[in-house]
């Protein structure tokens, strides 16, 4: 039985992976939901029902299926490469950070002793300070980089038996909620 009268506006959505919502018509579990009209009556279906309409409403109701899967797997898509793009971004400065206050430490053992050779431990910060990312470096590579650098910046700057110590202020080691 063909169901006439009915208009559909466009009007559809995604009750989400989880949500569910039954259809008007057969009462299953339907996750995409089309609302259609029939002068003061609405109707919500969902794909399960798309064939006991007239051919011009099955038409718009595939059209608007196919736009609205699209949406979807976009959506999907970007919540999973923006999420990864974050990642990296607060990866990176957080590396950043660490990279600055190594060169500041190197920097101020310079000038204060007014040599050019560095002892071991301010060698391997260097060391570790010059490596730099490619045009595509993955966010555990900043990661690591900024555990190595810290690591680095804390033995050095803990109060050394010598009496001479490198202070690098008081960075909690925090960066936009990432613990290193």
């Amino acid at each position: 039985m063909q169901l006439t009268g009915y208009i559909f506006k466009g009007q559809c959505y995604d009750t989400g992976a989880q949500a569910k919502r039954k259809c008007g018509l057969c009462a299953k579990d339907i996750r995409y939901c089309f609302i259609l009209k029939n002068g003061d009556l609405t109707l919500v279906t969902g794909p399960c029902c798309f064939s006991r309409f007239g051919e011009p409403v099955r038409k718009q109701l595939e059209a608007a299926k196919t736009w609205l899967l699209n949406i979807v797997q976009q959506e999907t898509y970007e919540k999973r490469t923006g999420a990864v793009r974050w990642e990296v971004k607060e990866r990176r400065g957080l590396w950043r950070i660490y990279r600055r206050q190594a060169i500041e430490a190197i920097r101020k053992y310079r000038q204060e002793t007014k040599k050019e050779w560095l002892p071991e431990s301010l060698f391997e910060l260097k060391i570790e300070a010059a490596k730099k990312p490619t045009f595509k470096t993955p966010s555990w590579w900043y990661k690591k980089q900024a555990e190595k650098l810290k690591a680095r910046i804390d033995l050095i700057s803990a109060p050394s038996t010598s009496g001479d110590s490198t202070c690098l202020g008081d960075y909690k080691g925090e960066y936009h909620g990432i613990q290193v």
